[in-house]
């Protein structure tokens, strides 16, 4: 579970549609890469050793709760107690649903106690050992985002939400202190920002503190847009429309099928037969001191054809 040998490192990829989509791709951000490597319990000591015995026969029965768990230690803010017991709930759920608690009680006994060795041993095993040095990576991953998206002049774009590794709690606060503070909602660097200022080193409300500190000392004196699109399609044109943005003065579409400066963005298919369309890319806002807020957008879009649903039919 937590061993870094033998693991399969996977990542989000977005499918590319054409040679344009050369130019959406680069306009995201790559995101970050996530490592699962299944139940590899630690077996550092004789303790470790005994629970490791008891847990073996079932590592491939928890595979798939043992990478959420290591998935959960990659979540930046979310803690190691809740992540330890969220692995304790679902290798019981398991348990049960492989084996029936009234038609196969012994065998349901047996993976519950071993599920409860498993938890009782991460639950006793120092922060230090896996899960802060992951959590050090998602501040260092979150670090790199800043630099490379500083006031959104960078190479590419990323959101936190469309990065996948912050706890909804962190970007709540963020949202809701900000809202408070400076009476708008925070552009997504302007949430970078505020997620950079955390570390699993010191507690959540010392973070919070710096959130509210970094707020009312810079950021609520700053401008900034607010990305809106309503999605306005028909059956042979794919359209955005982001006019409702608030204080945005110029807009920057840059998607896999094409660029636009305009508020609206549509493109209209001629396919014979109905097709479906990866969609995927950036919109930029930017309003009249210069700030910017960025979507992400990652869609498909399926259109109708000209002559028929599908080859196998006669054309209407």
């Amino acid at each position: 579970m937590k061993k870094l040998k033998m693991t399969t490192i996977s990542a989000v990829i977005i499918p590319a549609l054409s040679f344009a989509s050369l130019s959406a791709e680069a306009s995201i951000c790559p995101t970050k890469p996530v490592i699962q490597d299944g139940c590899t319990f630690p077996a550092d000591n004789p303790v470790e050793k005994v629970f490791r015995a008891a847990a073996k026969p079932f590592r491939s029965l928890w595979k798939s709760q043992c990478n959420t768990h290591d998935v959960n230690y990659q979540i930046l803010g979310k803690t190691k107690q809740s992540s330890d017991s969220k692995l304790y709930e679902d290798m019981r759920r398991r348990c049960d649903s492989k084996f029936n608690k009234y038609l196969l009680a012994p065998a349901n006994q047996v993976c519950r106690a071993a599920a409860y060795s498993v938890y009782v041993a991460l639950k006793n095993t120092d922060s230090s050992q896996y899960y802060k040095p992951r959590q050090r990576d998602r501040q260092r991953h979150t670090n790199e985002y800043v630099r490379t998206i500083s006031n959104g002049f960078g190479h590419c774009d990323m959101t936190p939400e469309y990065a996948g590794f912050y706890d909804p709690s962190l970007l709540s606060y963020i949202n809701s202190r900000f809202q408070s503070l400076a009476g708008r909602k925070p552009t997504a660097y302007e949430r970078f920002e505020l997620l950079n200022l955390y570390s699993v080193d010191s507690s959540l409300n010392t973070w919070k503190s710096r959130v509210s500190s970094e707020i009312n000392n810079n950021l609520k004196f700053n401008s900034g847009p607010e990305v809106r699109v309503v999605s306005r399609n028909n059956p042979e044109t794919f359209k955005q429309d982001a006019s409702s943005s608030l204080r945005a003065r110029s807009y920057q579409w840059d998607l896999n099928i094409g660029n636009s400066n305009s508020s609206v963005f549509s493109k209209t298919y001629m396919n014979m037969y109905d097709a479906t369309h990866r969609i995927s890319g950036t919109l930029k806002v930017t309003d009249s001191n210069g700030n910017k807020d960025v979507k992400i957008i990652n869609t498909t879009f399926r259109s109708k054809g000209l002559c028929a649903p599908n080859e196998n039919l006669h054309c209407l």
